[in-house]
């Protein structure tokens, strides 16, 4: 009698086992998402992002923390205007004097004033944006968020959107305009402030900022130049669709007069014959009372 193989019994009952806990096929767990169920996950999935991005308190949220930064460089812009005063003051050059006084130092203490209610400045703008403009700029923000980098972005250069009806393109170049600004400042500020590093930090600061809003300029141009289009491409539809009537009105009355004159044709036809068989009976009946007289 043969032994059985004690070695491959521990074998034997790990592929069993295995066997038994694995799914069937055709089962739930192999089965495919079938494309309706996928859009459907896709379509919720974007509704909450729409969603998310769509949130007017999360807007003013996320620039309250740029005005932050905003009314920071307000205040150093006034510390440096009374610095200036001060040595104006002491130089005797009273024409500066003058213009600082009564220009530069209460417009600077108007703009400190107007940060300091920052958050209460942007809910008034954002509240005059349309919903894809606060979609389109939530969505530009979200970034900053995240990465640290604190876009200063005044209360003028906020209204330009809503004044001037910035789309998806523009207010994407908007805030990498001043996101750009932010990252290359904030790479000077590691230099000492009389280091050529230092100066080409703040340039290329000044140049990315530039670079982006000129793009903001190209796309509203761009944009005008496609309404324009549009608005030529709609007159000249218009312009074939009526032409198109007119020419279905013409062919319809040309239709409309052909059977008028073959009906009239017709009932003129028939009246002849008409006519002529009346003619031809009468005919008949002379000759028939001609023979009988005879």
């Amino acid at each position: 009698m043969m032994r059985p193989n004690l070695n491959s019994i521990p074998l034997t009952l790990a592929a069993a086992f295995l066997f038994a806990i694995s799914p069937a096929s055709g089962s739930d767990l192999d089965e495919p998402v079938e494309p309706a169920e996928e859009a459907e996950l896709e379509e919720v999935s974007g509704l909450a992002e729409e969603a998310k991005f769509g949130d007017r308190v999360l807007l003013v949220e996320t620039l309250d923390r740029h005005g932050a930064a905003a009314l920071a460089g307000a205040q150093g812009d006034l510390a440096d205007a009374e610095q200036s005063l001060a040595d104006a003051i002491a130089a005797g050059d009273q024409e500066e004097v003058d213009r600082l006084t009564n220009e530069v130092i209460p417009a600077l203490e108007a703009e400190v004033v107007r940060n300091e209610n920052f958050a209460a400045n942007v809910a008034a703008i954002v509240a005059g944006m349309s919903d894809e403009q606060v979609v389109a700029l939530n969505r530009a923000l979200q970034n900053t968020r995240s990465n640290g980098i604190v876009p200063t972005i005044g209360l003028d250069e906020l209204q330009r959107i809503v004044d001037e009806s910035f789309d998806d393109r523009q207010i994407h170049a908007f805030v990498m305009a001043y996101r750009e600004n932010a990252k290359f400042l904030a790479k000077a500020d590691r230099f000492d402030v009389d280091s050529k590093q230092y100066d080409r930090a703040v340039a290329k600061a000044q140049s990315q900022q530039d670079k982006f809003l000129g793009k903001v300029d190209r796309f509203a141009a761009a944009s005008t130049n496609d309404a324009l289009a549009k608005s030529l491409a709609a007159k000249q539809t218009r312009k074939l669709a009526r032409a198109s009537m007119l020419s279905s009105a013409d062919l319809a009355a040309k239709h409309a007069a052909k059977g008028f004159a073959k009906n009239e044709a017709r009932k003129a036809a028939k009246k002849q014959a008409v006519t002529l068989a009346k003619q031809d009976r009468a005919s008949e009946t002379k000759g028939l009372a001609k023979g009988k007289k005879k």
